[in-house]
């Protein structure tokens, strides 16, 4: 799980696109994520889980790179 927060004003509502990254294939090795998290209003962190598969290969460590949005 990926905890991102933000800050400034929370009142409203916020939706932050991101890319995703890293060794592991989405699809394969974990669920494909959707590419934005949402706050709440009034919340400073949102949440983005990352559910893994298991693809029954015989694999090293492998790695989720969640990078977000500018703006």
């Amino acid at each position: 799980v990926f905890t991102v927060t933000r800050t400034g004003d929370l009142g409203a509502g916020l939706s932050v696109g991101y890319t995703v990254g890293g060794s592991a294939a989405a699809g394969a090795d974990y669920a494909a994520l959707p590419g934005w998290v949402t706050f709440a209003p009034g919340s400073a962190t949102a949440a983005v889980a990352v559910t893994p598969r298991a693809d029954n290969e015989a694999e090293g460590a492998e790695d989720v790179v969640l990078t977000l949005a500018a703006g």
